[in-house]
This record gives C-alpha cells, sequence and structure tokens, in this order.
C-alpha cells in the first residue's frame, strides 16, 4: 500500500501542474494583455484559500471517509477538471476552471499529513510523509517540461492536457485499490481480534 501510494501521489502530482504550464500561455493566445494575465495568479491563490476552507467547514461531514478514500475522490476530481480545461475557449471560462481546480487541489494537500497516519499510524507518520514526498518527486519535476514537450511536438493542447487527465485518473484508481486493500486488511485484523484460533493439544498416549 505505501509504494501504490508513492505512485499515485506521482500521478497526482504530474496532473497537478499541467494546467498551470499551460495558463499564461493560453490567456496569450486569447489576446489578453500581460497585466490582466496576473489575475488568474489570484484566482489560483483564492482557490487554494478557498478549498482550505471548505474542507474545514464540511469536516464533521466528511469524517466518515478516510484520508485514503478523500483523495481518491480528490484525484478523480482533479482529472476531470484537467480534461474539462481543455475544452475552455474563452478567458473567464480558463479562469472558472482554474479557480474550481485549485480549490480541489488544496483538498489532497491537506490530507497529505492524514494518509501516512493511516499508513503506518502516528509514531512513524513523519517518516512515512518524507519516503512518500521523496517518491512523489519525479511526478514534480517531470511533468511540466514533459507537458511542454508534447506540446512542442505537437503544437496543440490536447495531448498535454489528456496526459494530465489520464495521469489523474490513474492516480484516483491507484488510491482506490489501497483503501479497498487497507479495508479488507481492517475486517481480516477484526475477525482475527473476535474470532481467535485456538490451538488444541492432543493428550499424549
Amino acid at each position: 500500500n505505501f509504494v501504490l501510494v508513492g505512485i499515485a501521489w506521482n500521478f497526482f502530482d504530474a496532473a497537478s501542474w499541467v494546467p498551470y504550464v499551460f495558463m499564461a500561455h493560453r490567456a496569450e493566445r486569447m489576446n489578453i494583455s500581460e497585466d490582466d494575465a496576473f489575475i488568474s495568479i489570484a484566482v489560483v491563490g483564492c482557490g487554494h484559500a478557498i478549498g482550505a476552507f471548505v474542507l474545514i467547514i464540511f469536516a464533521e461531514h466528511i469524517r466518515k471517509w478516510s484520508a485514503i478514500q478523500q483523495d481518491c475522490l480528490s484525484f478523480s476530481l482533479v482529472a476531470v477538471l484537467v480534461l474539462v480545461g481543455l475544452s475552455s475557449t474563452s478567458y473567464l471560462a480558463l479562469m472558472v476552471n482554474m479557480g474550481v481546480f485549485a480549490t480541489v487541489t488544496a483538498w489532497p494537500g491537506i490530507l497529505c499529513g492524514l494518509v501516512p497516519v493511516e499508513l503506518v499510524g502516528k509514531q512513524r507518520a513523519g517518516q512515512a510523509y518524507g519516503q512518500l514526498s521523496f517518491l512523489s518527486t519525479p511526478g514534480m519535476l517531470g511533468a511540466p517540461p514533459l507537458a511542454g514537450y508534447l506540446y512542442d511536438i505537437t503544437g496543440s493542447y490536447t495531448l498535454p492536457y489528456a496526459f494530465g487527465g489520464t495521469a489523474g485518473l490513474v492516480a484516483g484508481l491507484l488510491m482506490a485499490i489501497v483503501a479497498v486493500r487497507k479495508a479488507r486488511a481492517e475486517r481480516k485484523a477484526m475477525d482475527v481480534k473476535f474470532h481467535p484460533v485456538t490451538t488444541r493439544y492432543l493428550p499424549v498416549t
């Protein structure tokens, strides 16, 4: 499960960086001035703040979901938003998409400290978080240049955004697998706890 989460974080980082890579470039192609394009930075910042605020407000309602399950949902939503963002043909639509995208990507940012706790417990969570962050480095560093390269060789946003959307879907799928495996392991542990196996010894004759 630990390795699967590390791989999932890699794919999520790859997906989440794609829209940021092309945000300014797409604004330029929509004939938006450089000064107006800076508004997009404020939109992203506000989106992150709103995402964190909303998560805090609804924390009580989503507590029944584990952090791993919430990661699965948020990764999948990010994938959908990346693919939808490709169809944004106006600057307003692009900014709305980026605002919602930033709001959703704030969710995994808050949960990243809780996932290691669910995987290895509180005592080893700090070390686990460091290892998971290291495992996700290739996705964070490799996605932006790869997305740019895909645009350079095709002259279109389609392939880079398809790459980002697919990466997000893979991340969500991997987290779903982790959630199922963890639930099965917990049920098995409960069965052993309440139905312990007893050993019977035959009398020596």
